[in-house]
């Protein structure tokens, strides 16, 4: 699964290599709604580029290989901020890549990351033998199922939108491309909305039977801070949906600022709630034997990281 979104998001920086003298200044009005202030975008490049460091350090440190995913992120976007501005400067369809769909494609490494989260954390609650065998169907579906179904179902829906991105250069299918772009966001809108579901009922069925043990407030630490990063995506994915929704050239659309308040923002805080690290509060390596066998090793490594 991480090799099928490592793979797409390779995809769009070899396309952006292939592709970056092709000029496509005719479509200026399109892709550049409005002129870049190259301070915002370089702050926030610097910002995104200082968590995808810190993003890596972790994820070094406590060997969780599995999280790759937010780094490489944060580094796509961190590089697609400059670049936005460059593609204003230069119109080429390799800085559009390298820029605009470099944004576009970053939220799905952050969704997958929450995915991954919640699966592990899922994975070893249904397997905890302390927990009540009439409630051990506490995620409606497979904790395993759970990282194949969302992380497709964003691979999908960012593949929708990348075409519809596309399909607008074309002056007679810019219409449609509008309008598969919008779907492949509603898509992505829904979708995450279906996990904020799973992960609420599996919350409010698993950890009560754990509240009052240590494990227990861990699990439900992680849990807050899924629902805090979760908040801050869906104010993202919303915003998205209400800019498409109004068409091409929309008021909405052409206000810089909007843009930073309600992508760039809440994207950078949804993924800050992470330098909290979640293995630095709970053991999320998968376990049969749910937390209880991971317990003792987690407090081995909390002392020796928090002395």
């Amino acid at each position: 699964m991480i090799k099928s979104l490592a793979t797409t998001l390779f995809t769009c920086l070899l396309f952006a290599l292939v592709s970056a003298q092709e000029p496509i200044d005719e479509y200026r009005d399109i892709f550049v709604p409005y002129d870049p202030t190259p301070g915002a975008h370089y702050f926030f490049c610097a910002l995104y580029l200082l968590l995808a460091a810190a993003f890596a350090v972790l994820v070094i440190m406590h060997k969780d290989w599995w999280a790759l995913c937010l780094p490489i992120g944060a580094l796509f976007e961190g590089v697609g901020y400059p670049n936005k501005v460059r593609f204003a400067e230069t119109m080429s369809m390799g800085l559009f890549i390298a820029g605009d769909v470099f944004i576009l494609v970053a939220p799905v490494a952050y969704l997958a990351f929450n995915y991954l989260v919640f699966g592990r954390l899922s994975h070893n609650l249904k397997n905890d033998r302390r927990i009540a065998q009439a409630t051990r169907n506490i995620t409606i579906i497979s904790p395993r199922a759970i990282k194949h179904i969302f992380i497709w179902s964003d691979i999908i829906t960012f593949l929708a939108q990348f075409a519809g991105q596309l399909m607008m250069i074309s002056s007679e299918q810019r219409s449609n491309g509008n309008k598969v772009t919008l779907a492949g966001m509603i898509a992505q809108f829904v979708s995450y909305l279906c996990f904020i579901l799973l992960a609420t009922y599996c919350r409010f069925k698993g950890v009560p039977n754990l509240r009052g043990s240590g494990i227990g407030r861990s699990v439900e630490k992680v849990f807050i801070m899924l629902a805090a990063s979760s908040f801050f995506i869906l104010v993202r994915l919303l915003y998205r949906v209400i800019e498409l929704s109004g068409g091409e050239g929309n008021s909405i659309q052409k206000n810089e600022a909007c843009f930073f308040v309600f992508d760039a923002a809440p994207m950078f805080l949804a993924i800050c709630v992470w330098l909290w690290w979640p293995s630095r509060i709970i053991n999320l390596k998968r376990s049969d034997a749910g937390f209880e066998k991971l317990s003792q090793e987690h407090q081995d490594n909390a002392y020796f990281f928090n002395k």
